[in-house]
């Protein structure tokens, strides 16, 4: 796209602005997911992260010239999270729109314990019991964690059960399970995490698989640079 002379006008004025605070450049953020923009930064930040208010006008040419640019499809998919970044040089009087994604990365790891393990042997047993009079031996149960909360399912699930394929956990257990994702910090909080046990009657184990949800921020390809 191509800046009208009006819009050199308000870029000039408004650096004018930002140099009256001290600042030779700046920048703001705005973020977007599924095809729409759900929040920006509202100010400016400089270099050294002060804030340099907007104005009607600015505000206005700097959401026209996402609109134009279509920066809303600029990411890959409408799970992630896209930041756009406006910069504004006014050494060098030119903006510079770029932007990066936030793309969930899924860490997996497992551990394996032996039935021996576990704190309460009798209640666990009662379970195992259960699963045996179900005509199964193997079950899961699964856990998630996201956004400073957590649980773990309170049934286990056979899926080769003649029966009933839900069990209710004994409080134990429930406990057992709860201490073993007391090693992996925080599962519960920001991205989160998932995972499963799975109890293996004929090999007497218990198979803890967990997958820890990461962002890791790429670079989008787009980048566009306007002279006023």
């Amino acid at each position: 796209m191509d800046l009208t002379e009006s819009d050199k006008k308000t870029l000039k004025l408004f650096s004018y602005y930002v140099n009256s605070h001290g600042s030779d450049e700046c920048n703001i953020n705005y973020y977007y997911r599924a095809g729409a923009m759900e929040w920006n930064d509202n100010v400016f930040y400089d270099n050294y992260g002060r804030p340099i208010e907007m104005y009607e006008k600015i505000n206005d040419l700097m959401e026209r010239i996402l609109n134009i640019l279509n920066v809303v499809d600029w990411g890959t998919s409408d799970d992630n999270e896209t930041k756009i970044t406006i910069n504004l040089d006014t050494k060098d009087n030119n903006l510079e729109i770029f932007g990066f994604e936030s793309v969930k990365e899924i860490h997996y790891s497992e551990k394996t314990y032996n039935f021996s393990e576990v704190y309460d042997q009798t209640s666990f047993y009662v379970l195992i019991d259960e699963m045996i009079g179900n005509e199964t031996n193997n079950g899961i149960v699964e856990f998630e964690g996201s956004g400073d909360s957590g649980y773990i399912d309170e049934k286990i699930y056979c899926w080769e059960a003649k029966k009933n394929n839900w069990i209710e956990l004994p409080a134990s257990v429930l406990d057992y399970f709860y201490s073993l994702l007391n090693d992996y910090g925080g599962w519960e909080i920001n991205e989160g995490s998932q995972g499963r046990f799975k109890i293996d009657i004929d090999a007497e184990k218990i198979i803890f698989e967990f997958g820890q949800n990461m962002m890791n921020e790429i670079k989008l390809d787009q980048r566009v640079k306007l002279e006023f």
